[in-house]
């Protein structure tokens, strides 16, 4: 972008553009640290507060209880992590049908895509480069296997000739926002403003899903801990009880 942006004289251009990219980018990441931070420390707690006396007894009975709880939990998150990771850099189609699926989170996957599709081609199409070259970047955005082979179909059908309105409305896996947006921005000739609303939209809508899905995941955390919690706490009462049986 800022290479196109210095070859057409559109440097400051360029460069606005990315830094409100980046800094929407930046916004979802402070959002995901201050809403997973408490169900994760929760779940710290949860573990290591119910053992505690066990510190009376011996360390090393504490560690293991505690260790008995995180292990699985951390090498569950390396395995999602590395598998998710692995998946996406390869481009695994099924996976990627997966993510899409996904109840609520599959929403802000589909729309956070492509507005970052939309803020690109945005991008590029305000430094004045070619039509292809714009596209391609678009799609090199895209992590989602099945919505960048929806692009790149547009991108083909423009290549052949075709105007971006009737590439894109051939092409079922990409919104109907994205398709309205390129209608309007081509027959008014300012593409780049439209891609930029029609990302902004997205970007709200996404936005909206994580939310959501930021609001339920916490949720299931509290839930869960309490139900172990109350777990440790009757078996440990319902020995102390079988124990006070035998003495009688």
């Amino acid at each position: 972008v800022i290479g196109t942006g210095e070859q057409n004289g559109r440097l400051d251009t360029s460069a606005k553009m990315l830094s409100g990219y980046y800094y929407r980018i930046e916004q979802i990441y402070q959002k995901l640290y201050a809403r997973l931070l408490y169900p994760v420390c929760l779940i710290h707690g949860a573990a290591l507060l119910p053992n505690a006396f066990l510190l009376v007894t011996s360390v090393s009975a504490y560690l293991s209880a505690v260790l008995t709880i995180l292990l699985p939990l951390y090498i569950l998150a390396f395995c999602a992590y590395s598998l998710h990771c692995y998946c996406v850099e390869n481009e695994n189609a099924q996976y990627a049908r997966l993510l899409l699926a996904v109840p609520i989170a599959g929403k802000y996957f589909l729309k956070s895509e492509y507005s970052r599709y939309c803020r690109v081609l945005a991008l590029m199409f305000g430094t004045g480069a070619p039509v292809s070259k714009c596209l391609q970047s678009g799609a090199d955005v895209l992590k989602n296997r099945v919505l960048k082979d929806a692009v790149n179909r547009a991108s083909f059908e423009v290549a052949r000739g075709s105007n971006l309105t009737d590439a894109f409305r051939k092409s079922d896996e990409i919104l109907p926002v994205i398709k309205e947006f390129i209608e309007t921005g081509e027959m008014s000739g300012e593409i780049p403003e439209s891609l930029e609303k029609a990302a902004d939209i997205l970007f709200e809508e996404s936005e909206h899903h994580l939310d959501i899905a930021l609001k339920i995941f916490p949720q299931i955390i509290y839930f869960a801990v309490a139900a172990y919690i109350a777990f440790v706490v009757i078996s440990f009462y319902s020995g102390m009880f079988s124990q006070f049986g035998d003495i009688h």
